[in-house]
């Protein structure tokens, strides 16, 4: 696996305040033998997978170690942060991996035809373990966040709307509005909004 970096800390998104290992997939990290990662991991509760590019590019060895974590600890429990480019494989069975699907919007300066993949993001709104998350910054983003939810149909039981900067009370209010007009669900990035620069492994002792 090429590997950024590695971590403990807690979560901050989704699921908030689990002890977990974080581990940052880069396609120019370090690569780093699955092996030697499942022995870091094995002894975690809570396994986070992310990175700034689509993280299932590392697909298989992504699968053998979860498959193989999962053997050995029936209680681990993967976290994976997909951007919905990629169908995942060989893990789709399983119970103990949630798919955090990021919808990228159009100040990602992204094209429209990466971001949103209308057949890999019908495939993951059929699975039973999966979320949609749209990070909202002002009005256009949540108009454009609902066309995308009617054009692709969207579970509006499995969309979160998050929060990963400070707003003003106003904005906050027309955020939280439109998810109750719609049926969403919300949520604040606490890991980027309260403890960006804390929480990785040492960092709260020095």
């Amino acid at each position: 696996m090429k590997i950024k970096d590695t971590y403990i800390s807690f979560t901050g998104q989704v699921v908030i305040g689990k002890f977990a290992f974080f581990i940052e997939l880069d396609s120019s990290g370090v690569e780093l033998n699955v092996d030697d990662i499942f022995e870091q991991i094995i002894h975690f509760p809570r396994i986070v997978i992310f990175g700034e590019k689509e993280i299932f590019e590392q697909r298989n060895d992504i699968a053998k170690l979860i498959k193989k974590a999962s053997k050995i600890n029936p209680d681990i429990v993967f976290d994976l942060f997909t951007y919905g480019e990629i169908k995942p494989v060989k893990i789709i069975n399983l119970d103990n991996v949630n798919y955090n699907v990021i919808v990228r919007l159009k100040d990602s300066n992204i094209s429209y035809a990466q971001r949103v993949q209308e057949t890999t993001l019908k495939w993951y709104n059929n699975m039973f373990n999966s979320i949609f998350l749209f990070y909202i910054k002002n009005q256009n983003n949540i108009d454009e966040t609902n066309l995308i939810i009617q054009d692709v149909g969207l579970k509006k039981s499995k969309v979160t709307i998050s929060v990963n900067h400070h707003l003003t009370d106003e904005e906050l209010d027309m955020i939280i509005k439109n998810c109750r007009h719609n049926g969403y669900n919300f949520n604040i990035d606490f890991k980027n909004i309260f403890w960006p620069l804390v929480g990785k492994s040492g960092d709260q002792d020095e």
